[in-house]
Formats: C-alpha cells, structure tokens, sequence
C-alpha cells in the first residue's frame, strides 16, 4: 500500500529554488504558489539559516535540504533550530551513525517534521559509488533505508531507479519515497546528474514525490515559463 500524503500540495512535485537569492526565491514561489507544488531549500539556507523555511512557507510546503550528516549532540541541535519554522521535511545523510539518526528523528517526531534520510546522490555513478562506498547504487540504496527504516525514518531520498526495488521491501510500502534526478522528456540540456528517469517513471517505479530544479528553473531554455513547466510535469505525473 503506498503512504498517503495530507493533500494535493503535498504530493507530486517539488521545485528546487537552488542557485537564487531571497529576492528570486520569493518571485519564483511567488510565481508557482497557485500549481499546488512544494518548495525545496538547499544552498540558500546557507546565505539565510533555517530563516529560508519561513520565508517559503507561505507559498507552500517547504522540503529543507541541508543533507545534515555530524555527530549526536550536533544533529539534534540543528533539529531544534529548525523546528520552528515547521518545515515540512528535513534531510539528513542516511550514511550517518545510528545514534545521530535517532537523536535527529526523535526532534523531528515531536514536532510533527518527516525526516529524510538521504541514500546515494543521484551524482553518483556505479564507478563512483564503488569507490566511496564499495558497492553498487542499488545495494547502498537498500543499506542505507534499511538502517534508517530502523530507527522509524519514515522518508526516503532515492533515485527513482531505486525506488522499485525499495518497494518491494518489507516494511517499505508505507514509506514516502522522494525522487531526484528528474528529467522531463522534454529537458534536454546536460548535467551532472546519472541516475536519471522521467516524472512519470519515478511516479511508476513507486515515487510519491520527485523533485525537479533546473527543467523549471531555465524553463525558457525550451521555450516555456516556469509555470507552464511545472503543469507540464504535473501532466507527466497524472499520466503515469
């Protein structure tokens, strides 16, 4: 059974504001408030704190991505200072030890927060997952989930390659898997993303949420606006 999310602005698609300042932040959620997608924060949190997620969350749900990966005592207080703003998720590495996972996910708990653990970037090739962490892709992929399914992660950030596997896994029908390295068909321009599928493949692989960034973003690069994208990919997602 696949995890039901709280609403149609919960589900489906999320567009990452990377490479912006507040001012262009704030115009591009302007912009796509009213498609019903969320919100991802990644590097901008470095110019402006856990502030970004105030400051997004008035136009919709706000994924906070700062990937956290440190010691116990230092997740838990990077929990506590996000908190309040009440995003909606917050990533950490899943690769991290077992006591700083839980001391992160028992501040995301009570505060109502899904936490994400984050398995293998989507930069990664087989090659180079090899040499960081000596297997392939799909087999950390798993390692990684299982330990954070563990201690009751209930998110997950994965290729969508990966996320048929993890379907399949006892336990992980009821997670909520959310999907980089999204391209739609229609984006052409390269990057350095590998492990890349389409919205509606990662919606059928068993995504509940995929998140795209520059095919929004550079929109005019194929001819659209941002919000003309956005209902594209919306289009790909209903499709699948």
């Amino acid at each position: 059974m696949m995890p039901q999310l709280s609403s149609n602005a919960d589900r489906g698609l999320i567009v990452a504001l990377d490479g912006m300042d507040q001012d262009h932040a704030i115009s591009r959620a302007g912009e796509l408030r009213e498609t019903g997608c969320s919100f991802k924060v990644n590097d901008l949190m470095t110019a402006l704190g856990v502030g970004a997620v105030s400051m997004l969350s008035p136009f919709g749900p706000v994924m906070a991505d700062p990937k956290w990966d440190d010691v116990k005592n230092t997740m838990k207080n990077h929990m506590l200072k996000i908190a309040p703003t009440k995003p909606k998720f917050v990533t950490v590495h899943a690769c991290n030890t077992m006591d700083a996972l839980e001391a992160a996910q028992r501040v995301a708990k009570l505060n109502g927060i899904c936490l994400l653990g984050v398995t293998v970037l989507t930069t990664y090739d087989t090659d180079e997952c090899r040499s960081v962490f000596g297997k392939t892709p799909r087999t950390k992929v798993r390692e990684f989930a299982l330990r954070a399914l563990s201690i009751g992660i209930q998110g997950i950030v994965c290729s969508a390659k990966e996320a048929k596997m993890l379907r399949g896994i006892p336990g992980m029908q009821d997670v909520i898997l959310i999907t980089p390295g999204i391209r739609p068909k229609w984006a052409t321009n390269p990057d350095e993303q590998k492990r890349v599928t389409t919205p509606a493949q990662a919606i059928r692989n068993g995504a509940n949420m995929v998140v795209v960034g520059r095919p929004v973003n550079n929109a005019r690069d194929y001819g659209m606006t941002p919000k003309e994208a956005v209902e594209s990919i919306f289009e790909e997602i209903r499709a699948a």
